[in-house]
């Protein structure tokens, strides 16, 4: 856990750095002429709360098999000693099957998948897929047939909206919009998905449902409502966000900080 200390520290250190001047919002962003990515890196660690030194206090830490797949999902916190706890989530995969188990052996989720190991069925709910990947539609039967809850749309490789099908006051879809920076978004972090897909956010940066977007999130916004949500993002040297702010109305709304580690 040390070395998951030293870079939360730095993604901590980071936050104060971060320049509302760096990106530039785009409706239609382009990829940079003649960028590459100097390191390839993976998901070490998802914080969820952070101390005002940078230190690790609770969260998802990812864990790897030496071929590189995803080989457990860890929830961790701290004791109240100052230690930190940790509970196990082990992936296994048998053909489209996929569990997480604890180390006891009890299975917490059980998922089928597709031949891309992006889950078609959870539950209630079942995912369909768009050819690159991409989540687009989320389904949910609770016994009365099959009824669609969201509708994901993308453009060049970016989420452009997504829907709570039935919700708004005239019966039909309410729909969040999304624009985009002309950055890329190199680690594929998940600033934006449908939040009616009964999921959280570290199922989906665990690569469980779908890519993500090309580029980073500039806005996000409902159609109902005059003020949009706007991203700032601070990249370590090889443009992975390492510190991702989400402003309200001019005021810090959320902070979400990504821990990476060079991919063996």
């Amino acid at each position: 856990m040390k070395k998951i200390f030293k870079i939360a520290a730095i993604a901590f250190a980071a936050l104060a750095m971060i320049s509302c001047d760096k990106n530039k919002d785009t409706e239609t962003p382009q990829e940079p002429a003649g960028e590459e990515v100097s390191a390839r890196k993976r998901l070490l660690a998802l914080p969820s709360k952070i101390d005002e030194d940078g230190n690790l206090l609770s969260g998802r830490t990812f864990r790897y098999n030496a071929d590189g797949s995803l080989a457990g999902v860890d929830e961790v916190w701290t004791e109240d000693d100052g230690t930190l706890g940790t509970y196990n989530l082990n992936v296994k995969r048998e053909g489209n099957k996929l569990t997480l188990s604890n180390d006891e052996g009890e299975v917490e989720y059980e998922w089928t998948v597709n031949e891309q190991g992006y889950v078609v069925k959870n539950g209630d709910y079942s995912y369909e897929y768009d050819a690159e990947g991409h989540l687009t539609k989320v389904i949910e039967d609770w016994g009365e047939g099959p009824q669609v809850v969201s509708i994901c749309t993308w453009v060049d490789g970016n989420m452009t909206s997504w829907t709570r099908e039935g919700e708004a006051e005239d019966g039909g879809a309410r729909v969040k919009r999304q624009t985009y920076k002309e950055d890329l978004n190199v680690g594929g972090i998940f600033t934006v998905f449908t939040e009616k897909s009964s999921l959280k956010k570290w199922m989906f940066e665990a690569g469980f449902f779908g890519k993500s977007t090309k580029n980073l999130v500039a806005t996000d916004k409902w159609d109902d409502r005059d003020v949009a949500a706007t991203f700032e993002y601070r990249t370590d040297d090889d443009d992975y966000v390492i510190a991702e702010v989400k402003y309200w109305e001019g005021e810090i709304d959320d902070e979400t900080y990504y821990i990476w580690e060079d991919a063996e």
